[in-house]
């Protein structure tokens, strides 16, 4: 009786063990699937982007009395080029605007540097008090503050914005798609290009749009898009995921 009880604590013994390995791990790859904020690593941002683009790092330190942050990020085609703003308020009314374009590079494999191809460009320039009045301005009037979309899908091969902000301890999230009012209302391009010092010029859609069955747009001249193709739920203040 003695040796049959030990025997069934020690296998209760294995199993919490192997219970608490299943966690670790799972904990670790959860921690390396979450945002900690923008970087230059293509590996990195690749496996984190998601997590990124639903503002998770932005989520974590968003509370009363901490400093307000904004991030805007502009697909403009997954393969053609991307652009992200992180926007951090600093003492006095000015902010520190990080900026990041990647996608449409060419292949230039270098031994010192061998992810140099997929950093894209990069830039840190200061906003004037006036500067972050007008991002401001120009997200009202675009609606950032209405209903969040819910249930819509961002493409990857077509053009929107996702926009979102810690104000005032509250976090806010909101998300447009060309063909829409909504995504010609919201005029940041021109906006955020006389302060972007990355010298890279929009990827804007013009006239036309790449479209995917789901969302049922009319095909244009591009809906031969043979590149990677993923769609992004917008669910209740952030992503689906």
């Amino acid at each position: 009786m003695r040796r049959h009880l030990c025997l069934v604590v020690n296998a209760a013994k294995r199993l919490i063990r192997l219970e608490s390995l299943l966690l670790s791990t799972a904990a670790l790859v959860t921690a390396a699937c979450t945002a900690q904020g923008p970087t230059d690593n293509p590996v990195t941002r690749t496996v984190q982007w998601f997590s990124y683009l639903n503002g998770d790092d932005i989520r974590a330190t968003c509370r009363p009395g901490g400093p307000d942050r904004l991030r805007l990020v502009y697909n403009g085609v997954w393969t053609e080029q991307v652009r992200a703003y992180d926007i951090s308020a600093q003492p006095g009314g000015d902010a520190v605007m990080e900026t990041r374009v990647f996608g449409g590079e060419p292949f230039q494999f270098s031994l010192n540097d061998p992810f140099a191809f997929g950093r894209g460009r990069t830039a840190l320039v200061h906003l004037s008090p006036p500067d972050v009045g007008a991002l401001r301005q120009a997200l009202s009037a675009g609606g950032f503050e209405a209903a969040v979309p819910t249930g819509q899908f961002l493409n990857s091969d077509n053009y929107y914005w996702v926009a979102m902000a810690c104000r005032d301890g509250q976090f806010h999230f909101n998300a447009w798609q060309a063909p829409s009012p909504g995504f010609d209302r919201l005029d940041l391009a021109a906006l955020l290009a006389a302060r972007d010092a990355t010298n890279v010029a929009f990827n804007l859609p013009g006239t036309r749009y790449h479209v995917t069955n789901r969302t049922g747009q009319q095909s244009g001249p591009d809906a031969d898009y043979d590149g990677p193709k993923f769609d992004l739920q917008i669910g209740n203040n952030g992503l689906r995921l």
